[in-house]
């Protein structure tokens, strides 16, 4: 039998939007006063932020984003949307079918007046994340330009889900089979993310064809809006499969006026409908990427290519190819490097686009111990071990008229010069002469450019970019032309040479020169003792220098209390020695493109540049804090580095440049230019340090298994070879600049750790001064006796050492109570923060929801 529709019953149809607000505001009313509707808030909120900080470790990642956030929003999703959305179609409170059709409203009214109310729950649930947002921009600086971005990436998210939600609703119409319907509905949609199904524990078939799927899944284009890129593609997606979701619930409801031929073709008629909206919307999306149609909006424009850039790939050859190396197993790589496999492989494709077709890019999967992995390796890409104990491949190599350039790993931590590094790469690809580059150093001979010197890696990088040629440090002047000059490590040098070396950077050609007042890693050179030249007297670089308006502390070492390094003694304690400087944040310049992406560097015993005149072009690019002291290079050999830890307090504000950039014209002490209207522009960088290069200030020694490989400590040598990269390459690439670093870390944390250690330094140098004088005193009497271990002493001298050690447990106890003091501060606040965003997403619904009852009491 079937039954009667409303116009059959002879009532007319209401105007469509008087039927959607009706339902509307019927529906609205209804879920608002429920308690199952806060029930439903409290709930997604609450386990949002179980998610986020005991599943996520939040606090543990030192990342001010919201990517957690959006990371398990739509996991959640799958279990809260299909119960907000189970009774829409059965239920005594919210009235059954049979009443719905009982009004004169169109069907596509009432679908889209019950999505608009739970629409505006949604909405309610996405403010009441805020306090998120206020812990995040409390313990550090996140970008605002993506927190937009990202709420507007989950809102349209969760409108289309919701609508799936809806959908299943309208199929069953019965709540816990419309339940069960919309939840795997939205899993399977979520699931069909390329970056979801990298496990081992999927099927190889099925990994293949998700690289196909992908683009129907909701998950992979919230997360192209949640990077901060609004993509009209992104955008464009949701809206048209959220309209289509909607045209079928329509299509279900009209179902409900007569009898269906198969009691499962409305089930099979509305998955299969969905699955091929999806489809169809995904594959149109996908096509209108090509138009690459995107708004970057984060705050330093991460997304937008400099025209440098640009020109360098239009500029490339025809035949030029990128060929992109990455592990096919993502499961176990951490979230921030799979989202930088992501920006990678973005930034190869509009570059690719961008091109006018001279770059071609591809992305080739790599298995470990695979053919293809293996012939890898081979061409230069790193295996890199995980503290999983899988290996990942992360790499590209740049292929051209028979060149091939590698960049074995793409970096996270570089992800600021990200655009840089393949501009670069491409530049060093198109190059018809390779940069001549010569060394003059005292530790180096011409025999080390085939023989790697043991602490000098940095000199194997640079010979795999450029023609190195090492200078004979005792040569009568330079042996050839150089488009750079490096001097490092070079006290002493002939005049005929520094003669050469000035005509060099008069013509108009770089030099990076390095010079120390304290040289740790030549002990020869370190013990020398140069006096200084009488004035107009050009005897060595320092002097070179401080004709050109430079003054070099050569007597003189800077110590900082902020920039402290933390070191081992000889007995095995760590402790801060303010003479070696680990410079990070604002001490590194971010206006200059050869620092402006290093986030941490290591001086040793360095000395400092100051100007001695006022018509010269100087860039600082390493500086020193406001508190730093001097020590003479006498003191520095008679002291030990604890007793000059212990003994440092500050006696100057004034910050102290370590490193330089000197440019424009520079006038010659040995008047070798005749023509100074037309005399080239010089560029020199100076740095007042050599130890800095050197492999144990820059790279550790690791091992994994039978194999020995060395790993960055810091920016050191990213440093020196981008100052190398600056002077001899591509100028194209001087008008790039690397951004602010998209990773924004919990920078009032570490400012709080920092006071805290400020605040006990003293007595922690003191406790750990009185500890180390114990050990030492124990040493010392067991080489006097010969003794190898306290029980072959003597019974007295035993009973006098167990006094000392006894004296000193005390102490130590006192100095691990200064240290979990140091951190006491930090951990409460971690506990304060989970505590109040693990309660405030309930409380604040039970305040909402009770402010709504009492309103509605008042109205009443």
């Amino acid at each position: 039998m079937k039954s009667e529709s409303p116009k059959a019953a002879g009532s007319e149809m209401w105007p469509p939007w008087a039927g959607i607000r009706t339902v509307f505001h019927h529906e609205l009313r209804q879920r608002v006063f429920n308690l199952s509707t806060a029930i439903f808030l409290s709930g997604i909120l609450f386990f949002l932020s179980v998610c986020i900080f005991l599943v996520g470790d939040f606090l543990d990642t030192n990342l001010a984003t919201l990517g957690l956030q959006w990371q398990f929003l739509p996991w959640i999703s799958v279990i809260f949307l299909p119960a907000l959305a189970m009774r829409c179609f059965q239920g005594k409170n919210l009235g059954d079918v049979g009443l719905i059709l009982s009004y004169p409203i169109p069907a596509y009214s009432t679908i889209i007046g019950k999505w608009l109310a739970g629409i505006v729950l949604v909405v309610c649930a996405l403010v009441l994340t805020f306090p998120f947002v206020i812990t995040v921009t409390s313990i550090g600086t996140p970008d605002l330009g993506i927190l937009v971005s990202g709420y507007l990436g989950a809102f349209l998210a969760l409108s289309l889900l919701y609508s799936i939600a809806l959908l299943a609703s309208a199929i069953c119409k019965e709540e816990i089979s419309s339940f069960l319907l919309g939840s795997g509905l939205i899993f399977i949609l979520l699931f069909t993310d390329v970056n979801a199904v990298q496990t081992s524990l999927v099927p190889d078939w099925f990994k293949y064809v998700s690289h196909y799927l992908f683009v129907i899944s909701p998950k992979h284009w919230m997360d192209e809006l949640t990077t901060g890129q609004i993509s009209l593609s992104a955008v464009l997606y949701f809206i048209l499969l959220t309209s289509l979701t909607l045209l079928l619930a329509c299509k279900q409801m009209r179902g409900y006026y007569s009898a269906p031929k198969h009691p499962f073709a409305p089930f099979i008629s509305g998955i299969v409908g969905l699955f091929l909206s999806a489809a169809f919307v995904g594959s149109a999306a996908r096509g209108v990427e090509k138009f690459d149609l995107k708004f970057d909006v984060t705050e330093h424009k991460e997304y937008t290519f400099r025209q440098g850039t640009l020109e360098i790939a239009k500029n490339s050859s025809n035949d030029t190819q990128v060929t992109l190396y990455v592990s096919e197993d993502k499961s176990l790589i951490p979230p921030q490097i799979v989202q930088h496999i992501d920006r990678v492989s973005r930034a190869l494709s509009n570059l690719t686009k961008q091109s006018d077709g001279r770059i071609n890019s591809r992305s080739v999967l790599l298995r470990p111990d695979s053919d293809l992995a293996e012939a890898a390796e081979l061409a230069g890409i790193r295996k890199i071990p995980m503290s999983s104990g899988d290996s990942l491949y992360f790499g590209a190599v740049f292929k051209s008229g028979g060149k091939q350039l590698v960049t074995s790993y793409f970096d996270v931590n570089r992800a600021t010069s990200l655009e840089y590094d393949l501009a670069l790469q491409l530049s060093n690809l198109s190059r018809s002469k390779t940069p001549h580059i010569g060394v003059l150093s005292s530790v180096l001979k011409p025999a080390n450019i085939d023989t790697p010197h043991a602490g000098l890696s940095v000199l194997e990088e640079l010979k795999s970019q450029y023609d190195v040629s090492i200078i004979p440090y005792f040569s009568d002047g330079l042996t050839d032309t150089y488009d750079v000059l490096i001097v490092l490590d070079a006290p002493v040098i002939r005049k005929k040479t520094l003669k050469d070396i000035d005509l060099h950077i008069q013509s108009g050609k770089g030099a990076i020169l390095m010079l120390d007042p304290f040289q740790r890693m030549n002990s020869a050179n370190a013990a020398l003792t140069i006096k200084p030249s009488k004035d107009g007297q050009i005897n060595s670089i320092d002097d070179l220098l401080k004709s050109y308006g430079l003054d070099f502390s050569n007597t003189k070492i800077v110590g900082d209390f902020k920039s402290a390094a933390t070191v081992e003694s000889t007995t095995g304690r760590n402790f801060s020695y303010p003479y070696w400087l680990q410079i990070k944040d604002n001490n590194i310049s971010k206006k200059h493109i050869v620092s402006d992406n290093l986030k941490e560097l290591l001086f040793a015993e360095a000395g400092f540049f100051e100007t001695n005149k006022n018509d010269i072009d100087v860039q600082p690019i390493i500086l020193t804090s406001a508190e730093t002291n001097f020590i003479s290079k006498k003191e520095l050999r008679e002291k030990s580095t604890e007793t000059l830890a212990t003994e440092f307090q500050t006696t100057s504000e004034i910050r102290k440049i370590i490193a330089l950039h000197l440019s424009g014209q520079v006038a010659s002490p040995f008047g070798q230019t005749k023509n100074e209207i037309n005399k080239p522009t010089s560029s020199i960088f100076a740095i007042a340090d050599v130890d800095w290069i050197y492999n144990g200030f820059s790279l550790a020694d690791a091992r994994m298994g039978d194999r020995a490989f060395s790993r960055p400590i810091n920016d050191n040598h990213k440093l020196f070879l981008n100052m190398v990269e600056h002077i001899a390459g591509d100028p194209n690439l001087m008008n790039i600049r690397s951004r602010e670093s998209p990773i924004r870390t919990f920078t009032a944390i570490e400012e709080m750790l920092f006071e805290s250690r400020k605040a006990y330094y003293q007595r922690e140098s003191d406790y750990a001064s009185r500890i180390s004088n114990t050990e030492a005193s124990i040493t010392k009497v067991l080489e006097m006796t010969g003794a190898k271990s306290v029980e072959e002493l003597p019974l007295t001298l035993r009973g006098q050492i167990k006094d000392l050690r006894s004296a000193a447990y005390p102490i130590r106890r006192e100095l691990r109570e200064i240290r979990l003091k140091m951190r006491e501060g930090i951990n409460k606040k971690f506990k304060n923060i989970t505590l109040i965003n693990l309660l405030s997403g309930p409380v604040l619904t039970l305040v909402l929801f009770l402010f709504v009852r009492r309103f509605r009491r008042t109205q009443d």
